[in-house]
């Protein structure tokens, strides 16, 4: 009877026989001598050797205990901040994220008098954090359409993990059958040296066509409340434009609902409104000068003044360069002259004021 055949005698010092030479070494093949296979037929020994390693392999796998499942893992705590806005058809839900790591929020809602269990609420949405609007004070939002305004709707949200790990349920937010009126009509704007005075016309229907409208005020740019049909802006800059957007408010307390948002009115800012004419101009004679004093003007975008002189008071011509302070020093050409003077102000953007008050003085 021939000896045992080893690892390394039938891979003759191949690569792969050296690597696994010291796991295997000592594995009996006699057994292959029963098949008469040729000891020189290196190829046919490797496939017959790996197939009693994954025998081996396999056996001792199958006899493995297999342990008692682990439980699952609880589900994780979210704020309980949730809020709905309603603007004309569509949902808007205002949450904080939870302290996990999130990769989705799924929205959950059911219809009824009252909220029923989990397993009535309907997944309406599944929404990828990328696709969340920012909102205020780190909170984030999605939108969903509504269908219908003839019944009560619960909403939930609940997060999910990039591991696929589920949330508990945020509050319940309740929207009830509320119709929201239809947005305002025909913006229109006065700009003023210092505001825009913002105009419009209250709607005459709600989104259903039904009427009256309920309207409890109006909501301007998504951030000004108030009460009446008008809105003055002071946060305003010139050389620009600046749009408005008006929503009416059916319902300010939670959940707040709106309109849509009116179309919007794009306003340039222009400025052509020159400062005020100069007050209480005074004329002084001084060794052999006239000095003009007045009250300096108080425009934050006053660029300065321009002086007008003249011996007749019908017929006054400019006689400086800009001056940047209330004071102006003439010399006359010839004492005793009858002198008439007017002064102006002039903003950074060429605006020139009315002229002042004549100031008349005989020169010395």
């Amino acid at each position: 009877m021939s000896s045992p055949l080893r690892w390394d005698q039938v891979c003759k010092g191949r690569r792969y026989g050296k690597a696994v030479n010291g796991f295997l070494g000592l594995i009996d093949l006699s057994a292959f001598e029963a098949l008469k296979i040729p000891r020189s037929n290196h190829h046919t020994y490797t496939f017959a050797v790996a197939l009693v390693l994954c025998g081996a392999l396999l056996a001792q796998i199958s006899c493995a205990k297999v342990g008692d499942p682990l439980p699952p893992l609880p589900a994780f705590a979210v704020p309980q901040d949730l809020a709905i806005v309603l603007m004309g058809k569509r949902v808007k839900l205002v949450f904080s994220p939870a302290a996990e790591e999130i990769d989705r929020v799924d929205v959950l809602r059911q219809a009824g008098s009252a909220p029923k269990s989990r397993r009535d609420a309907e997944v309406v949405m599944r929404v990828e954090r990328g696709a969340w609007n920012k909102e205020e004070g780190g909170r984030f939002s999605v939108e969903h359409p509504l269908e219908r305004f003839d019944q009560q709707w619960f909403y939930v949200v609940q997060f999910i993990t990039p591991q696929g790990r589920r949330s508990q349920s945020s509050n319940v937010a309740v929207l009830p059958p509320i119709v929201p009126a239809l947005p305002p009509q025909q913006l229109r704007a006065t700009v003023l040296k210092d505001r825009v005075v913002l105009e419009w016309l209250p709607p005459l229907a709600n989104l259903d066509s039904t009427a009256p409208p309920q309207i409890e005020g109006y909501l301007v740019n998504e951030t000004h409340l108030v009460d009446d049909p008008r809105f003055e802006d002071q946060e305003i800059e010139f050389g620009k434009e600046k749009e408005y957007r008006v929503q009416t408010v059916t319902r300010r307390t939670d959940p707040v609902i709106l309109s849509d948002s009116s179309e919007a009115l794009s306003v340039a800012l222009r400025d052509v409104f020159p400062p005020e004419a100069p007050q209480n101009v005074a004329a002084l004679n001084q060794d052999g000068r006239v000095f003009l004093l007045w009250d300096a003007n108080t425009e934050p975008d006053l660029h300065g003044y321009y002086i007008y002189r003249g011996t007749q008071p019908a017929r006054l011509e400019k006689s400086s360069a800009l001056v940047t302070i209330n004071t102006y020093i003439d010399e006359p050409s010839a004492p005793g002259q009858t002198l008439y003077y007017q002064v102006s102000a002039v903003d950074q953007r060429g605006n020139e004021s009315p002229l002042s008050s004549t100031v008349t003085i005989v020169a010395e």
